[in-house]
């Protein structure tokens, strides 16, 4: 039996190309992935807390990464507020990537907070809302039992025409 040169598959005839080795080239190259983190700091002035600040600054950042593939986040809090996200990425260096932000939604509503919202209802409006957003995590901040804050990181998909 004949085989190809090149890769050793037997040949059943001559007068075609091997089948392994022209499936072989008609993929593409592999692509290479790599890791990375970036942690931010937010540190508010006194009675300055401002988290949509905060996460505008995050949501420039990722705007700007590409080839995104997977996408997690770590927070630091201290007196039920954020300190520190870092922000752990794996990257494709052939893929194009979605966009991935971070969303801060209040719970506490009124005059003193005294209006509070429940986790499940404040995800399943924000779902409703935003229909074209499909949420990879979400985490709350809470302070005595009582949650204050639900951060949510999204991919924005695209809409349809």
């Amino acid at each position: 039996m004949q085989r190809c040169s090149d890769c050793g598959c037997p040949l059943q005839t001559l007068d075609l190309p091997c089948p392994q080795c022209l499936e072989a080239s008609s993929l593409p190259p592999p692509a290479s992935t790599h890791q990375y983190a970036k942690t931010f700091d937010y540190r508010p002035k006194p009675f300055g807390y401002r988290p949509e600040v905060f996460a505008a600054e995050v949501n420039r950042w990722l705007a700007d990464q590409s080839g995104l593939m997977n996408v997690a986040a770590t927070f630091t809090y201290f007196q039920n507020q954020v300190r520190s996200l870092t922000i752990n990425c794996t990257a494709s260096s052939t893929q194009s990537s979605p966009l991935v932000q971070l969303e801060h939604v209040q719970l506490l509503h009124g005059a003193m907070g005294r209006r509070r919202e429940s986790v499940g209802d404040a995800l399943n409006s924000w779902g409703d809302q935003f229909p074209h957003r499909r949420r990879i995590n979400h985490w709350v901040v809470s302070s005595a039992g009582v949650a204050s804050d639900l951060w949510i990181l999204f991919v924005q998909e695209t809409e349809p025409a």
